[in-house]
């Protein structure tokens, strides 16, 4: 049988218990990872971030009130180029999570699940994807495009060559990437992107790519 992939991007762990972060070392199974592990102060909303490398992956610990979570992802989000964030709860109520999906965490997972799903999320950070409660991503759809442009993702409301770049887009290809893939201009793919994004009323790629995850077997 086929082990993990091997994770080829740096993994932090942050936590204010060590307890918890040699628990969660000992969960993640990935061949290759390089995984760094700190303990961060959570009393206060001012934080001295450790050094965390650029297009990580990080898994914060959500053992704080919510404002208190909410501030030291946005002091990542801030300070480090092209992290990727997922967060452990031991429930994620909606006007919380969808508030953290709106800032751009990548991934939830309850306290419960972490020993069965956190390599595979990590994985699954690490490729460009999500790892979420679908009905946390449902409800965060709905707020930000309303079940009419959710119900008609990949229906007619969308071109042909609308869905090839929405399906770049999922696979988490750059512009440019996708250019060469469907041999047409960096300009035209910026066209059809845009197009996408006003269809399902969003204002980041991002959410465009959450949008397409929402009908993938990768949130589960």
């Amino acid at each position: 049988m086929d082990g993990p992939s091997p994770v080829r991007v740096p993994i932090c762990l942050l936590s204010p218990h060590p307890l918890v972060l040699d628990e969660l070392r000992r969960m993640v199974s990935l061949p290759g990872a390089r995984i760094d592990s700190h303990t961060i102060d959570l009393r206060f909303d001012a934080f001295e971030l450790p050094r965390i490398d650029a297009g990580s992956v990080c898994v914060v610990d959500g053992a704080a009130p919510p404002h208190v979570v909410e501030a030291l992802i946005t002091a990542i989000l801030s300070e480090v180029v092209g992290v990727k964030i997922l967060v452990l709860e031991s429930e994620f109520g909606e006007p919380e999570g969808c508030a953290l999906l709106a800032m751009g965490v990548k991934g939830f997972i309850r306290y419960a699940d972490a020993n069965a799903q956190l390599s595979r999320a990590l994985t699954a950070l690490a490729e460009g994807g999500f790892w979420a409660p679908r009905a946390l991503v449902d409800r965060f759809l709905e707020s930000k495009t309303g079940e009419a442009g959710a119900r008609h993702l990949g229906g007619s409301l969308v071109s042909r060559r609308e869905k090839d770049v929405l399906e770049a887009v999922v696979q988490n290809l750059t512009n440019e990437e996708i250019a060469v893939r469907l041999h047409i201009s960096e300009r035209t793919v910026k066209f059809h992107v845009s197009n996408l994004r006003a269809k399902f009323h969003v204002g980041r790629r991002t959410d465009l790519l959450l949008l397409a995850h929402r009908h993938q077997p990768s949130v589960h």
